[in-house]
């Protein structure tokens, strides 16, 4: 979810700190000061040779709160005429600590079926059931921060015809910001390590503000035990505040898998608007 976090190699447990928080990590919303949505458009393996579209869609937002805040969004993934997977989630992250925040998410998935083409071979065509996803962000120093996440605990079963268990993942993490000062959060590094249904990946990323508050460059990298690896990048641009007490920003992303080089690029389009206090 989001473009930004794409662009950067999907590397966004330690940092969680747009509107995508609460995906990411389920603590992220605690240390987000101003309300913020977001919107996100992809497109999946662009130019396969057989005409199918694999899309996304999302949205998202973060509502602070007096210890800590709320987080939500809504995304779909699906394989257009055929296939779509929903899935709906609403949190809350508080300060357990000055330096430390915890989370906890509550969320439907959905698995569905297109009628006119399934109809005749599954007995039904949909599925739903809950899942859970905590979270942990730990301000080790200034400029540093750790995460840690775990999606799926309930391990949700969406199959329909046979069991279809979508296994709990961990994901773990650091950001550095090595700037201070004014220019604090104008260079991010981050690394993140994943394992889940008995695969261990490595990620890392960074995003750069060439004109600061403006626009950005972004770029990251990943890959797992099974020698899958995947490129990233992306681009971030930020308005002043042309609507009073409102700033918007635009950020695209592109992955491009280095193991499968048949397969077409990723692209993501999202749009974040964050509102003054």
């Amino acid at each position: 979810m989001g473009a930004r976090a794409a662009g950067l190699g999907n590397v966004f447990t330690a940092v969680a700190n747009d509107s995508y928080a609460a995906f990411y990590n389920p603590a992220g919303p605690a240390i987000i000061r101003n309300a913020c949505v977001g919107t996100t458009y992809g497109m999946y393996y662009g130019g396969l040779t057989d005409g199918t579209s694999i899309y996304e869609a999302d949205l998202s937002f973060v509502i602070p709160a007096q210890s800590g805040g709320f987080g939500f969004y809504w995304q779909e993934t699906g394989l257009r005429d055929y296939y779509s997977e929903d899935t709906i989630a609403a949190g809350y992250a508080m300060k357990v600590m000055p330096s430390l925040a915890a989370g906890a998410v509550l969320k439907l998935r959905s698995l569905g079926y297109a009628a006119n083409i399934y109809s005749s071979v599954l007995s039904k065509l949909s599925v739903s059931a809950i899942s859970a996803d905590i979270g942990l962000l730990y301000n080790v120093a200034p400029g540093v921060n750790a995460g840690l996440a775990v999606a799926d605990l309930l391990s949700p079963n969406l199959g329909i015809a046979t069991a279809n268990i979508i296994p709990a993942t961990i994901r773990g993490g650091v950001a550095w910001y090595p700037f201070t000062g004014e220019e604090s959060r104008d260079l991010l590094v981050t690394m993140d390590g994943y394992f889940g249904a008995g695969n261990f990946s490595v990620a890392a990323g960074g995003e750069y503000w060439l004109m600061p508050k403006v626009g950005c460059v972004r770029a990251g990298y990943s890959i797992g035990d099974d020698n899958l690896s995947v490129i990233s990048g992306g681009l971030g641009f930020r308005t002043a505040q042309l609507i009073p007490g409102m700033s918007v920003q635009f950020d695209y992303s592109f992955e491009l898998s280095m193991s499968f080089s048949d397969l077409g690029p990723n692209h993501r389009f999202s749009v974040n608007v964050v509102l003054d206090k």
